[in-house]
């Protein structure tokens, strides 16, 4: 299992943290960005970034 995990959808972009111990697996941190209405353009399997320049602020703002 990868020690950091990210998801991404139209409302939000999220971070997780998994720390490996004896006992198994947990969850060492977790954090979630909210993503502003019309990021994204429209498309089947979603679109591309409107503004990557917003985006990546967000990004910052999560892993800060």
């Amino acid at each position: 299992m990868p020690p950091h995990v990210f998801a991404l959808d139209r409302e939000a972009l999220r971070y997780a943290r998994i720390e490996r111990s004896g006992a198994g697996y947990s969850l060492a941190d977790w954090r979630r960005e909210d993503l502003g209405a019309g990021l994204f353009q429209d498309g089947l399997l979603g679109g591309p970034l409107r503004d990557p320049r917003l985006f990546g602020e967000q990004l910052d703002r999560l892993l800060a």
